[in-house]
């Protein structure tokens, strides 16, 4: 999977490109959500996503959060860092058996006036489609959020997000109106040759899954970067401070 990214500063697009890091959330945790959107809609948070329910585990019982990711870094970000929750699970034998959960990656350069134009990469497995699932196709979104330099534009965004909607901390105020809707997106899609749909299913549907909000407001943040490699996240706060901006 690819992630593309640009801090587009000025009235002029392309003008001054400055991304000093790139953060994306992973459609997994137990606030994970189902959601009704149209991904394609390029309209600016109009209309704003629903949440339909949880789906990790669904109504159903199925669990469609993202397992597992292998981040990669790149000449531009030398510092790629995945974020995970520990999990416990408990095995047929009752033994608790501790897991991660990855909940985001981030890809940081290592200077902050440094013009980066490399896409992201990272390697995601995907969940089973399940045989008694309904499900046809699943949509995920992955929240992002790239973090900008410095600029000498007066109207530079000092963060760009590609979101699906507003949260808390990443309003219109913060991330700018136009940069909605852009969020990174991939399909699975069911086998219909070896796992064909219940007939008591009709036709196959599809479903879009999201991080929850206050899970993008805690597992997007910046990233501080120190000098023996330790990657720690930081605050909104922490970041407009470091580049002069309020």
């Amino acid at each position: 999977m690819e992630v593309g990214h640009a801090c587009l500063h000025g009235v002029v697009p392309w003008a001054d490109v400055t991304t000093y890091q790139v953060v994306v959330g992973i459609p997994n945790g137990k606030n994970l959500k189902i959601v009704d959107t149209d991904i394609w809609n390029w309209d600016p948070f109009y209309p704003e996503y629903k949440e339909l329910g949880p789906a990790s585990p669904d109504a159903k019982g199925h669990d469609w959060a993202i397992p597992w990711v292998k981040p990669i870094n790149s000449a531009s970000f030398k510092t790629v860092h995945p974020f995970y929750d520990k999990i416990t699970q408990v095995n047929l034998w009752g033994e608790a058996l501790i897991d991660q959960a990855p909940r985001s990656v981030a890809w940081a350069s290592g200077k902050i006036q440094q013009v980066n134009i490399d896409d992201v990469r990272m390697i995601v497995q995907l969940p089973e489609i399940p045989k008694e699932s309904c499900v046809e196709k699943v949509n995920y979104v992955f929240p992002a959020v790239q973090y900008c330099g410095r600029s000498s534009e007066p109207n530079a965004m000092p963060i760009m997000g590609w979101l699906l909607g507003t949260t808390g901390k990443f309003h219109i105020k913060k991330i700018g109106e136009t940069e909605a809707q852009w969020a990174p997106s991939l399909q699975m899609a069911r086998n219909l040759e070896d796992k064909p749909l219940p007939r008591s299913c009709g036709a196959g549907k599809t479903i879009t899954v999201y991080p929850d909000k206050a899970d993008i407001d805690t597992y997007l943040m910046p990233v501080e970067v120190d000098k023996d490699g330790t990657v720690t996240r930081k605050s909104l706060a922490w970041w407009f401070d470091r580049i002069g901006k309020k």
